[in-house]
């Protein structure tokens, strides 16, 4: 699973009105961490799961839908587990 990762300085917003909309497909992945500095997105067609975290951004491109949905219960788990 490839993990790209790059640095956006600022904080989500971009990422909630422009990047990951859901007119191009992205869904926000709620958790009890979000807040400005903190945001997940997730696009079921491409399968991409999108983090932001204090400009630190970590794209993880899965390769198929299995992989895809244990990646997004992780993220729910995690959440759960340290929200």
């Amino acid at each position: 699973m490839p993990k790209p990762r790059s640095f956006e300085p600022g904080d989500h917003r971009r990422f909630d009105f422009d990047l990951c909309v859901c007119a191009r497909g992205w869904a926000q992945v709620d958790t009890v961490q979000d807040a400005s500095w903190f945001g997940t997105w997730a696009s079921s067609a491409e399968r991409p799961i999108l983090n932001f975290a204090e400009g630190d951004v970590a794209r993880t491109v899965c390769v198929n839908d299995k992989e895809f949905a244990a990646a997004l219960r992780e993220i729910a788990r995690w959440s759960r587990d340290h929200g």
